[in-house]
């Protein structure tokens, strides 16, 4: 049975199948829609109404047609307009620059049926800007009429590059941040001249393409570990000495990077405290009042200074930053901060006592003052009750892909080996994250990496099924 066939039994009976198949095809329900058409005409010329049907004239006209012949053959002609269709035939696509001023031309003259009125007035508002824009900008130039920048071409034909990127016109062939990986093997001073120049020519047009807000922003930085070592140091030099490009990869962004804690940390340790206090503030800037963002933030910056290794980061932290989140007066900022401040203070203690340069009693006094070498200022920290646990304590180093250097966890599992990969609880909100096990080492308590109590249990090891 065709697409428009009808059974006989719902279509008068059978009264139209003049071939007699059993069901009523499109020609015969178009015959039938003509008969009634011509019978409407004859009743309206001689002014006759009536609500019965005639149907000894049909029955007539059928057993005419069936003497005549056994099969039906009907050819339906159908007009159908669809608003400015005849454009199409004027639209040759020689008369345009690229394929992408072409689609968007075709589109506009109506060869495209939208799904509902709001798809219809965006598609058609990015025609329209291709159209009319692309002589004048960048972001018009390179937009295809599905809403897709494409920056791997726009950066080809504006720049002399050491890499080779594939050609585009109709659609998007490689990832920004590919383009910014690649170039950043070669030459990151160039990639950092690339991603400005992206931003100043495309982010102001993110609503002709939903996606390239976080694509030239936020998804950079949540991908850092994946670019060379030597690349992060250098971007945080650059934020620094360029604040509109640093304001636009932070507060323009479509919500805050999760590794910009790190960012910010980073750059505390390299000594650029006021580009750390400046990436809070964007951050901030960015959550824009929300407690969510903002919790997260502050307690994710607090978990990467945490490093076990020196005071002076979680310092400037609690001084600095710190005091920016308690001015909100969010209440759901507000019951936080006692949890971050006893912290922050059990840490300090922690790292006062295992460390060497800390192994002293400050008693009142400053750390600097003191001197970090200075035996004679130092007091033995008290160890007895360290020593008297003869228990062993296994930690596995675990390599998580926001980092270069491996976090430490424990477990109490025999069948963990180097280079499993498992899952283990990271951040404030112990969010499950999955990483490779890079070392394994059997502590007694006073030797043993991290403190004891502190130190988070491996959750599972990920089997080869669950992959």
């Amino acid at each position: 049975m065709g697409l428009f066939d009808i059974d006989n039994k719902w279509f008068f009976g059978g009264l139209f199948d003049f071939n007699h198949d059993g069901k009523t095809s499109w020609s015969e329900q178009f015959m039938a829609h003509k008969m009634f058409e011509e019978g409407a005409k004859e009743q309206n010329n001689n002014n006759f109404c009536s609500n019965t049907f005639d149907s000894d004239t049909l029955h007539t006209h059928r057993k005419a047609r069936s003497k005549s012949e056994t099969t039906v053959s009907v050819t339906v002609s159908i007009e159908v307009s669809f608003p400015d269709l005849n454009k199409k035939e004027d639209i040759k696509e020689e008369d345009y620059p690229n394929k992408r001023q072409y689609n968007a031309a075709c589109a506009l003259a109506g060869t495209i049926i939208y799904c509902d009125e709001e798809c219809e007035r965006e598609k058609k508002a990015i025609c329209n800007f291709i159209l009319n824009k692309s002589s004048e900008l960048v972001a018009a130039r390179y937009l295809t009429a599905s809403g897709d920048f494409l920056y791997a071409q726009a950066v080809k034909d504006n720049f002399d590059l050491p890499i080779t990127l594939p050609d585009e016109d109709e659609k998007r062939e490689y990832f920004f941040k590919d383009i910014l990986k690649k170039l950043a093997r070669k030459d990151i001073p160039l990639c950092f001249e690339v991603w400005s120049w992206c931003l100043d020519n495309f982010l102001k047009y993110s609503e002709y393409d939903s996606f390239s807000k976080a694509t030239l922003t936020n998804r950079i930085i949540d991908d850092l570990y994946d670019f060379p070592d030597e690349f992060e140091p250098a971007l945080i030099k650059y934020l620094s000495s360029h604040p509109d490009f640093r304001k636009a990869v932070i507060r323009e962004a479509d919500e805050v990077s999760g590794k910009l804690p790190k960012l910010i940390v980073d750059a505390i340790k390299l000594d650029l405290h006021d580009t750390a206090k400046l990436l809070f503030e964007d951050g901030l800037a960015n959550a824009d009042g929300k407690w969510k963002p903002i919790n997260k933030l502050m307690s994710d910056t607090i978990l990467f200074a945490e490093n076990y290794d020196e005071l002076e980061t979680i310092e400037y932290v609690e001084q600095n930053l710190l005091p920016l989140v308690k001015a909100y007066p969010d209440g759901m900022i507000a019951d936080e901060i006692e949890t971050w401040e006893r912290d922050i203070a059990e840490y300090k203690l922690d790292v006062e006592k295992r460390c060497d340069k800390y192994a002293y009693l400050r008693e009142g006094k400053d750390r600097k003052a003191l001197g970090e070498g200075n035996n004679k200022e130092k007091k033995a920290v008290n160890i007895s009750q360290q020593l008297d646990d003869k228990a062993v304590y296994t930690y596995c180093g675990v390599l998580l892909s926001f980092s270069s250097r491996p976090y430490f966890f424990r477990t109490d599992k025999d069948d963990i080996e180097i280079g499993d990969r498992v899952i283990v609880p990271v951040g404030i909100d112990n969010e499950k994250t999955e990483g490779v096990v890079v070392s394994i080492g059997k502590y007694l308590r006073i030797v043993a990496p991290f403190p004891v109590e502190k130190t988070k249990f491996i959750i599972k090891k990920v089997v080869p099924e669950e992959e």
